[in-house]
C-alpha cells in the first residue's frame, strides 16, 4: 500500500528554511493538510500512524513548493517487493 514520506526530511534537505507554515504559504494547502504531509501521518503528529490515503492534487502541490516530482514523496511497497523479486528466477517444470 502506497504511503506518503515525511516530507519534512526531503523538504529541509533541499531547503534548511522550509518549515511547516511555509509549506502551507508555498503549497496553498491548509495548516492541518500541510502538518499531516510534513509529519507524513494520519494525524499529522510525529507519532501518528502514517498517511495511507494519497490526494494527488495537494501532494502535487507539496512536490511543486519543495521542487520534486511528486512521486518522490511516496513509497510504494509493491516498487519494493518487485525491485526484490526482479533478480530471482523462476522455473516451472513441466
Amino acid at each position: 500500500m502506497p504511503r506518503v514520506k515525511k516530507i519534512k526530511d526531503i523538504a529541509l534537505a533541499r531547503d534548511p528554511e522550509m518549515s511547516i507554515s511555509k509549506l502551507h504559504f508555498a503549497a496553498e494547502i491548509s495548516m492541518g493538510a500541510a502538518r499531516r504531509y510534513w509529519y507524513g501521518t494520519q494525524d499529522g503528529t510525529e507519532e501518528g500512524k502514517p498517511m495511507t490515503v494519497i490526494d494527488l492534487p495537494t501532494i502535487a502541490k507539496v512536490a511543486k513548493a519543495i521542487g520534486v516530482p511528486w512521486r518522490e514523496l511516496v513509497e510504494d511497497d509493491r516498487r519494493a517487493r518487485y525491485g526484490a523479486l526482479a533478480g530471482t528466477l523462476h522455473t516451472v517444470a513441466g
